[in-house]
């Protein structure tokens, strides 16, 4: 019976099937397949929050087993497992070897969970800076083209940009993109 929960929540964390559906799934399992009174699971990665709860329907309001492992991967908490059992349906080391086991594979779906939303953070920085180096490209390039041709240091251009930009109520790189813009289109004009 463990093999088989432990089978399944492999599949599970292992698929991309959604965090909140893998974890109601692993809930359900714990419940009828060991036979607990009560599952509860929380996750957290990052700002994610993913938990369930599986309750059976007639319930002894003192269980017989508690069982609370921490969610844990190389040395970082991802959340909580419980489960209440009156009478689970396998042996007690049985047990707490699949719940450790499950609480170990469903730390590795967290760990996951982590991971992406760390690569989220990090791609979106990637675009940030992506898109400020392009605005400091144009601004350079625009600068040269103004000390060109209105014969100025670039210094001095750099200067008339930025006075321009507030004469006119446009933020330097915008002004600097239509700088550059009216050149290309001077050219090919030309």
């Amino acid at each position: 019976m463990s093999t088989q929960l432990i089978a399944k929540l492999s599949a599970f964390t292992a698929s991309s099937t959604p965090a909140q559906a893998v974890i109601e799934r692993t809930a359900h399992l714990i419940r009828t397949i060991l036979g607990a009174v009560r599952v509860s699971i929380t996750l957290r990665a990052g700002r994610t929050v993913v938990s369930a709860e599986s309750v059976a329907t007639a319930q002894d309001p003192h269980p017989g087993l508690l069982f609370s492992r921490p969610i844990r991967v190389r040395g970082n908490d991802y959340g909580i497992l419980q489960a209440d059992f009156d009478r689970p349906t396998v042996s007690p080391q049985q047990l707490m070897q699949t719940l450790e086991t499950a609480g170990w594979l469903i730390g590795g779906l967290a760990r996951r969970l982590s991971l992406e939303v760390e690569r989220n953070q990090l791609e979106a920085g990637v675009q940030d800076l992506q898109a400020e180096l392009n605005q400091r490209k144009t601004l350079a390039r625009a600068t040269g083209i103004v000390a060109e041709l209105r014969g100025l240091t670039i210094a001095d251009a750099q200067r008339w940009i930025e006075d321009e930009a507030v004469k006119t109520r446009r933020s330097a790189a915008e002004l600097a993109d239509r700088i550059v813009l009216h050149r290309q289109v001077l050219r090919r004009s030309a």
